[in-house]
């Protein structure tokens, strides 16, 4: 996956969660033209626990997300 089109996804996934706010993702090809992008990161919840958060991300080759996924 090209920079540029790593960085457009990445803005819009931290404008829609910004606990991830510098996580880089883990980023797997799922078929030509298509990727998956893995964003592995925790959220303090209001009593003070830690939550993983998990975010998976397809996207296609010019950056615009195809679905999203979000785990707690």
């Amino acid at each position: 996956m090209d920079k540029e089109i790593l960085e457009k996804v990445n803005q819009q996934i931290i404008a829609q969660f910004p606990y991830l706010t510098g996580i880089s993702p883990q980023i797997s090809q799922v078929r030509e033209g298509l990727f998956e992008l893995k964003y592995t990161g925790s959220v303090l919840t209001a009593n003070g626990q830690t939550l993983p958060v998990v975010v998976k991300v397809v996207a296609d080759d010019l950056g615009k997300i195809q679905k999203l996924i979000t785990s707690r």
